[in-house]
């Protein structure tokens, strides 16, 4: 939006009827030789000839989101959204805890620009997706603070959500699905299995799309079951139905070098000075000169926060007690105006401030569901962090955890496919929180899961599967199935001048004519010899 970033122009939403191709360094140089005739020296083009260049970036979907959808030509933006609670799931109980209120702590894991292939979206998405991580990380690796956790008057739900680029698609996805989600057709057999040792089935055989595995072995935790239609592999969402939500933390950009370790508070429009102050302090001390309330008088910036609070309201449900967003800009992006392009990269930001981002947020949510201690963020885990999502090569940390691609570009992506981000994020927090709070006395799943992000606006048809608009009023996005095979070719030679390209044109009608004479003078001595037989 205008209001938060003045120098964008949204150019990732325009639509623009010629290719565009983004090209290396290397390439780069490549291209302006072929166009500049000067460097080319004595194989420079002849002064009548015109460089060529072919684009075959063919879009199979036409007209707009709901017509491409329901002709299969398209698929919806999003993906899946992460969530979870610091509570495992043991034998004896089954988080999350339908009876406890929910501090909810969110972030987004998304950014976009121009280039779906090259969103690094560093200060605009990952600082925050970092800072989250780091935060759970903060009470989870503390023994004082992770013992606390079951006994705590509000369970502590984290949610990293995709499709935030997009008006909000995951979150409001997650709360539509929360409070309104039906199970017309419940599934025969159980959908997800936990052994012994902690891990799912598909954990052990290396499967990381989503977790669920198909049965549990003998002596483990119960399986749990799905839904056929919708389908659903996992349905525990649905029992934060009766869970009230009392509040909702985000962490936004909080990572820029131009934001110098200063961090604002920002809260919804028309907060009570109250309400203004208690979200500050429970982000740091009222005396502290870092951490303040936002003064621009704007709201909450874009965000999942934003959104949650959005469909919360259109759906008539009650509004959160604490709403507030933290990040390191008042009433700008900040970046020098490299937010939301490909520039936004790991240069721009500033690790200590993430990590100190990672610290006051897990005060924050640990002080919102009524915990003692002070949490604090490990560093070295935030660069480490940092260098996995935004550096180009295969991070070690997500080798190991068996998702093996690159993570430096953060585009929404599509829905059903599950994003190598989604895939490292949901593996990295399972296997801490396995380790956390689970000591092997008996049967403990960590709990994560994987959550559907699209549009709600859509949903699919039972019978025909085909997309259907379920809600005029809500936005529907969608990304256009692409060919297999795409290339740009140039060629230096290719455009020849009028006159010789008028005397090809000639010679070619000559040949023609020739041909023809010569098919019907065979034509006609043949059927002479013909009828001479």
């Amino acid at each position: 939006p205008q209001t938060w970033y003045p120098r964008g122009t949204d150019l990732s939403r325009h639509r623009f009827p010629f290719g565009m191709a983004l090209l290396e360094a290397n390439e780069s140089a490549r291209v302006l030789a072929v166009f500049d005739r000067g460097s080319l020296g004595d194989a420079a083009p002849d002064s009548g000839t015109r460089p060529l260049m072919h684009m075959r970036y063919p879009m199979f979907a036409h007209r707009d989101s709901p017509t491409c959808l329901a002709a299969g030509s398209c698929l919806p933006l999003g993906g899946h959204s992460v969530w979870g609670t610091l509570q495992p799931r043991i034998a004896s109980h089954s988080p999350p805890f339908p009876t406890k209120p929910v501090a909810m702590l969110v972030a987004a894991m998304d950014g976009a620009a121009f280039f779906h292939e090259h969103v690094p979206a560093a200060d605009g998405t990952v600082s925050g997706l970092v800072a989250l991580l780091a935060a759970v990380a903060a009470i989870t690796q503390t023994p004082y603070l992770r013992q606390q956790v079951g006994e705590l008057p509000a369970q502590l739900v984290f949610a990293l959500f995709t499709g935030e680029a997009w008006d909000g698609l995951g979150s409001r996805r997650f709360v539509r699905d929360v409070h309104a989600f039906n199970c017309s057709r419940a599934t025969a057999e159980p959908t997800v299995g936990v052994g012994r040792d902690g891990y799912r089935s598909d954990e052990r055989s290396g499967n990381d799309d989503d977790g669920a595995g198909t049965s549990g072995s003998p002596g483990g935790l119960p399986s749990l079951m799905g839904c056929e239609w919708p389908f659903k592999k996992d349905v525990r969402f649905t029992k934060l139905r009766t869970a009230p939500l009392r509040s909702v933390l985000q962490i936004g950009a909080v990572g820029a070098k131009e934001g110098r370790g200063k961090f604002y508070v920002h809260t919804p429009l028309h907060a009570s000075d109250a309400a203004v102050a208690k979200a500050v302090a429970l982000f740091g001390p009222s005396q502290s000169q870092s951490v303040r309330a936002a003064t621009a008088g704007l709201g909450l910036p874009p965000g999942p926060a934003l959104s949650l609070l959005s469909e919360v309201a259109q759906m008539g449900l009650p509004r959160p007690n604490l709403v507030a967003t933290l990040t390191d800009y008042d009433s700008q992006y900040l970046g020098g105006g490299r937010h939301g392009s490909r520039f936004d990269s790991l240069a721009s930001l500033e690790p200590s401030s993430v990590c100190t981002a990672a610290t006051l947020t897990a005060k924050a949510w640990w002080t919102a569901a009524g915990g003692i201690g002070e949490p604090s963020a490990n560093c070295s885990l935030v660069h480490a962090l940092l260098r996995c999502l935004l550096e180009s090569d295969v991070c070690d940390l997500a080798a190991s955890l068996g998702v093996n691609a690159r993570l430096d570009s953060h585009y929404t992506g599509v829905f059903p496919m599950v994003a190598p981000t989604t895939s490292f994020v949901s593996q990295l927090l399972r296997h801490r929180l396995l380790q956390s709070a689970c000591d092997g006395s008996e049967p403990c799943e960590a709990v994560v899961a994987l959550h559907d992000a699209y549009s709600t606006a859509i949903e699919p048809d039972e019978e025909t599967g085909v997309w259907t608009i379920v809600d005029s009023n809500a936005s529907v996005w969608a990304e256009s199935n692409w060919p297999a095979e795409m290339y740009t070719y140039i060629y230096p030679y290719g455009a020849h001048s009028v006159l010789e390209a008028l005397g090809m044109l000639v010679f070619g009608g000559l040949n023609t004519l020739l041909t023809v004479a010569a098919v019907q003078i065979a034509r006609k001595y043949h059927r002479t010899i013909y009828k001479r037989l």
